[in-house]
């Protein structure tokens, strides 16, 4: 049997679940940080969505991502023949708001090694997506965050400190940090405790968000395992990282 591989600036985890270490979870790969800005906007800017109205909420779908606006349209022509859209479809491009989003990332927001924040849980999976992957679940993540000792905080040592996390309990911290600036876990992974939250493909009412931010004011916000956080629009402390299958 050949050995499992991921993509550069993945991770491959393996092993049991969090919540039961006889159920095994199926392997993947996961970001070794969380998504920074200056690759988010350089992937943006090479895609175009086929977005769907849901007809009840209003919102705003994306249901195919595409490389040119041209392979869009023909995808959303295929679309409306077929009778697949709701209340309406469209191309976009390439994320919603993608303008507005930039405008709010300044001040000590703003930088490339940064993580990108201000997406919403849509565009971040949409995102993922397009990458050949999609929004870690929340056992993947916390499996992920707590190392292969199933240890309480997703830091080096599994200890919340100063010196291994960006956070501000007990700490001062001011703003999201590049990424990396900590060291890694058990895994090779960064920032899995605080500086952004982390959205989840699944989470509860809205959308589930994991691991803690720079602003987290709780002891408890910040363990691998707190599963009480969710949110129903991007902020400035909510970023993401994506999970794909290996190799």
């Amino acid at each position: 049997m050949s050995e499992l591989t991921c993509r550069p600036g993945m991770k491959l985890i393996t092993g049991s679940t969090p919540v039961d270490p006889n159920n095994k979870i199926a392997p993947f790969c996961i970001d070794e940080t969380e998504v920074i800005q200056g690759v988010f906007w350089a992937d943006v800017a090479s895609s175009f969505h086929v977005v769907e109205k849901d007809c009840k909420s209003g919102a705003w779908i994306v249901k195919d991502i595409k490389k040119t606006r041209l392979e869009a349209l023909s995808a959303l022509k295929v679309a409306k023949v077929d009778g697949k859209h709701g209340c309406d479809a469209k191309v976009r491009g390439p994320f919603s708001e993608s303008k507005l989003v930039r405008r709010k990332i300044d001040g000590g927001n703003r930088g490339d090694f940064k993580p990108m924040i201000y997406v919403n849980w849509r565009d971040a999976k949409a995102y993922c997506e397009s990458r050949g992957g999609s929004l870690p679940t929340s056992n993947q993540w916390e499996k992920a965050a707590r190392g292969p000792k199933g240890l309480v905080y997703g830091t080096k040592s599994g200890d919340l400190k100063l010196e291994e996390a960006n956070y501000m309990c007990l700490g001062s911290a001011q703003a999201p940090v590049d990424v990396a600036s900590y060291e890694a876990n058990a895994y090779g992974l960064y920032d899995m405790t605080g500086n952004v939250w982390e959205w989840v493909l699944d989470g509860g009412k809205d959308w589930g968000i994991r691991g803690g931010s720079w602003y987290a004011d709780r002891m408890q916000e910040l363990r691998a395992d707190y599963r009480g956080r969710q949110a129903e629009k991007g902020s400035f402390e909510i970023g993401f990282r994506c999970v794909m299958s290996p190799s």
